[in-house]
């Protein structure tokens, strides 16, 4: 009875704690049985499982079962497809649901989700198939995966592979956020995996001196004995900033063999252009950072493209914030100026000069924009007048380009002259302006 009384006021004791903070001691036993960190045999094991999901697979017995003794048999459906499930999101995310009568697609369109993925002359699949009751039936499997591979995203550390089969996972399931994490996540891991196996010497030395068990330090505070002076781990002397260039240089310079260059520059670009909200609009300090980290692994001269626009997009994020920062003005400015010289002009391949011309235009009309949102309609009119000149790399006289860019320019352009005539009241001036 003692014994047992004992159980029960200890149990007593204890069950509010264990109750108010199960989160936190499931969080610390989980952590103490699989700490996080690049584990290689952990990820093969996770995504291994994911992939058995993904796999197609005859209907279960049950399934069998009751499609025997039911009367009304529902018609065979092809086997589970990444590729035909992404079809039909698409699908039903153009639709929007905006009528469920004309949510069914035609057979047409159930003839054109399956091209390649079913015999044209199996007729009945093309006219009985209906997405959503295939997407509903295969949809678990999909989150089963997803979920493995969300799993091993804690172990993958650079391993590009997990992001990539989440993506697609993702896409299949119609969600397009874990694709954002998925990226963001292989991005920052990949540094820090960078930083703890290449940079180890250079950040500072571990200290000698192991930390004696809770048992101990418990035993001496009890005993009243002072703990023993440690040396602390030696501080490295550089920055976080010097730290971070070291890591993207040792990537650059592919020393590091778990991932290329290549992958870490897919991985920001995947993160930057999410299919869902791009991320410059959804937290646009982090997309500074990011196409930070692109201008790192670009030149103004091995990828003159690439690098304006970079600068373009980071002047665009400053120009945005800048409405409720003015401080801002000024960098944005920075980026559009500094990224518009062109040296050794001559030295550009002929095949690239006419869209780097557009790109060059561009930023110069970024320096308007910015003139014109402060509202220096005067500073903003000097600059448009320079670009008249440069009219022939955007205009219908320009002899390459993607058109839908040159257009668009094209048409920016004129709104801000036009508007910017009219604030300084030059109206006749502004009315000689085509709006196309």
């Amino acid at each position: 009875m003692i014994y047992i009384l004992f159980v029960a006021i200890l149990w007593a004791i204890t069950f509010p704690l264990v109750f108010w903070k199960k989160d936190w001691i499931f969080s610390k036993f989980t952590y103490f049985w699989s700490p996080p960190g690049y584990n290689s045999s952990r990820t093969e094991d996770l995504i291994g499982k994911g992939d058995s999901f993904l796999v197609p697979r005859d209907k279960s017995w049950t399934t069998q079962f009751k499609e025997f003794l039911s009367a009304d048999t529902s018609p065979e459906m092809p086997a589970l497809s990444i590729d035909l499930m992404k079809k039909a999101c698409d699908y039903y995310e153009a639709r929007e649901h905006k009528d469920p009568f004309l949510d069914h697609p035609s057979w047409y369109e159930k003839k054109s989700m399956l091209t390649g993925k079913a015999a044209i002359t199996n007729n009945e699949i093309l006219l009985t198939f209906d997405p959503k009751i295939y997407w509903n039936e295969n949809i678990s499997y999909v989150l089963q995966a997803l979920d493995y591979y969300k799993r091993a995203l804690n172990f993958s550390g650079p391993d590009i592979r997990v992001p990539e089969r989440i993506e697609l996972a993702s896409i299949a399931s119609c969600r397009h956020s874990e694709i954002l994490l998925a990226y963001t996540t292989h991005v920052y891991q990949t540094e820090d995996f960078v930083k703890e196996k290449y940079l180890k010497d250079e950040l500072g030395k571990e200290n000698p001196l192991r930390k004696p068990s809770w048992i101990r330090r418990t035993w001496n505070w009890i005993r009243g004995k002072k703990p023993v002076a440690r040396n602390l781990p030696l501080a490295s002397n550089l920055s976080p900033k010097q730290i971070q260039l070291r890591v993207w240089d040792k990537i650059r310079r592919a020393e590091i063999y778990e991932i290329t260059k290549s992958d870490f520059t897919k991985s920001i670009s995947k993160t930057l252009r999410n299919i869902g909200k791009p991320l410059d609009i959804s937290s646009p300090i982090e997309a500074l950072e990011m196409y930070e980290r692109l201008l790192f692994f670009v030149s103004n001269n091995d990828s003159p493209i690439e690098f304006r626009r970079y600068r373009k997009y980071r002047g665009e994020i400053y120009l945005r914030l800048a409405k409720k920062d003015p401080n801002l003005y000024d960098k944005s400015i920075l980026e559009f100026r500094d990224a518009t010289s062109l040296a050794n002009i001559s030295e550009i391949p002929p095949e690239i000069l006419p869209a780097l011309l557009v790109e060059n235009f561009s930023l110069e009309l970024g320096l308007a924009k910015v003139y014109f949102q402060q509202k220096k309609f005067q500073e903003s009119l000097l600059v448009l007048n320079e670009l008249q000149s440069k009219l022939r790399n955007v205009d219908e006289r320009s002899v390459s380009g993607t058109n839908l860019d040159k257009v668009s320019i094209l048409k920016e352009y004129r709104f801000i002259r036009k508007t910017t005539l009219r604030q300084l009241g030059r109206y006749e001036e502004a009315d000689e302006i085509p709006d196309e």
